[in-house]
């Protein structure tokens, strides 16, 4: 006489939709949690200095000279595009924004006929709240 062995054939299947959703959720977080921050192209080093002052300014157009002499408009919709330059994409900019204040962020290696071309094209637009930005020493 043969006996056959029950066998309780229950599949075990994992739920994955809980686990789906905690993805996704943790997904939202950091989406939402991360911040963006416009970051140039150039790789600069500020220069150091013990006094200055912090002023907090409107919407700034942030200049920035690398150490060779690379000129460029941070936050500029022209920003890639070599056939605009960064005074074409400034004029444009001072066009439609009035008491346009200018931040000049130069690498301390920088040289100085570079900072002095953005200066004389601010003036050439008639824009003359320019700053300069520098690390502050301890």
């Amino acid at each position: 006489m043969r006996l056959r062995e029950r066998r309780n054939h229950d599949e075990i299947e994992v739920n994955l939709t809980p686990l789906i959703d905690v993805v996704f959720l943790l997904l939202i977080f950091f989406v939402l949690t991360t911040t963006f921050e416009k970051e140039a192209r150039l790789h600069i080093e500020l220069p150091k200095a013990s006094s200055g002052e912090q002023s907090p300014l409107q919407k700034p157009a942030e200049i920035i000279i690398d150490a060779d002499g690379t000129i460029e408009l941070l936050g500029s919709a022209e920003l890639g595009s070599p056939e605009v330059d960064w005074y074409s994409a400034l004029k444009a900019r001072a066009a439609t924004q009035q008491d346009l204040a200018i931040v000049v962020r130069a690498d301390r290696q920088t040289p100085h006929g570079a900072v002095v071309t953005v200066m004389d094209g601010a003036r050439q637009l008639n824009l003359l709240n320019l700053s300069i930005i520098t690390e502050r020493t301890h």
